[in-house]
């Protein structure tokens, strides 16, 4: 699913665009959001124009020129890049966290308490975890299989 938000920093960018002609501004807007749901902006810009409706020509030339580089696939703002693969970045750590608390969440429930202990002073890592997540179901049989085989753990050979 693509990402419905970016950050946007209002303070940069009102610093920005100050100088900006109130359609250039709006120009710079719609490429931005363009960008984000497309990727790289093309370069046939009697195209992009269509999106950027009601700017001439030469707002939209001088707003590509200032605010994007042109690149192999079109123009793209490096800012936006930057923001968007931050989000992206950000969005997988907080899955990976949910993942590993489920983990210790559904061991608890199974285990015994003695059990839990000794699962968690394996001191299984993150990769660990989700390595084990990704090959095994979260059950008795399998938990129980972990606390068995440390040096398995130890090694990376889950």
């Amino acid at each position: 699913m693509k990402d419905p938000a970016f950050l946007f920093y209002s303070k940069d960018f009102y610093e920005g665009t100050r100088m900006m002609l109130p359609e250039e501004r709006a120009c710079y807007i719609d490429l931005l959001i363009y960008q984000h749901q497309n990727g790289a902006i093309p370069n046939d810009l009697k195209r992009v124009l269509m999106y950027c409706n009601g700017v001439a020509l030469a707002t939209l030339e001088a707003t590509l020129e200032a605010k994007f580089e042109q690149t192999a696939n079109g123009w793209e703002n490096k800012r936006l890049n930057v923001e968007i693969s931050a989000r992206e970045n950000f969005k997988s750590s907080q899955s990976t966290s949910g993942k590993i608390g489920q983990f210790w969440k559904k061991a608890k429930q199974i285990l015994s308490k003695s059990e839990f202990t000794k699962l968690r002073e394996l001191t299984l890592n993150k990769e660990e975890i989700i390595d084990f997540l990704n090959l095994n179901e979260v059950n008795k049989d399998t938990l129980e299989g972990l606390l068995g085989t440390p040096e398995k753990i130890e090694g990376n050979e889950l």
